[in-house]
């Protein structure tokens, strides 16, 4: 059973699940398979994000640029919000403009340090240090229960994450996270960033083991 103060209840539909992790052509498949890397369509599955967008906690956001677009979710837990940037191809007929309201769904994460895109508000506690959001409009075909849990959502909150999101835009427009199947964990680029540093040491470790034999 959800724990969350505002339960999203909704669930992921197919058509849309499969747009923001579109299967990748037959030469990368090939390539992964043969370097034994498993690709993101194999390693996140549709069943894992309903019980995401099930048991979730339903907070506002606020789309605060178009170009391309990104989204303000606002967290209650953090009194703040995590910039998204959601593809084109994932808001095909929202007619989204700045301004828009949206629905996050944040789960919670363990960690023990507040990633660099998070500014703990004056209102945030203490339990938790990162999250999982994941835009509900994009994700979900329940109009009726994205319309109802827009509704259950008080102006305060949705001025809160318009005020957030525009601050947040203007500050640092290049720190958001990608809204893709398990990229909405962590700040965009950082992944390769850590790997491109993984393979810088371990080459300086052959060279220098190389050198000094």
């Amino acid at each position: 059973m959800s724990t969350a103060s505002n339960p999203a209840c909704l669930t992921v539909s197919a058509e849309k699940f499969s747009t923001t992790l579109p299967r990748r052509n037959f030469l990368i498949r090939s390539a992964a398979g043969l370097l034994g890397i498993p690709l993101a369509s194999e390693i996140y599955r549709k069943e894992d994000f309903d019980v995401l967008l099930q048991d979730g906690d339903a907070r506002a956001a606020v789309v605060v640029h178009t170009n391309p677009i990104t989204v303000a979710a606002y967290s209650d837990e953090f009194d703040a919000v995590i910039l998204l940037r959601i593809p084109e191809e994932q808001c095909a007929g929202l007619n989204l403009r700045i301004g828009s309201k949206m629905i996050s769904v944040f789960n919670y994460l363990p960690s023990m340090n507040t990633p660099r895109d998070i500014f703990m508000g004056e209102y945030a506690g203490d339990e938790f240090r990162n999250a999982e959001p994941l835009i509900g409009d994009v994700l979900s075909d329940d109009v009726d229960r994205l319309q109802e849990l827009r509704e259950s959502i008080s102006e305060a909150e949705w001025e809160r994450a318009r005020q957030l999101g525009e601050a947040g835009i203007s500050a640092r427009p290049n720190l958001y996270r990608l809204h893709k199947p398990g990229s909405t964990r962590g700040i965009a680029g950082d992944l390769w960033i850590m790997i491109l540093a993984g393979v810088i040491f371990i080459a300086a470790l052959v060279v220098g083991l190389w050198m000094f034999a």
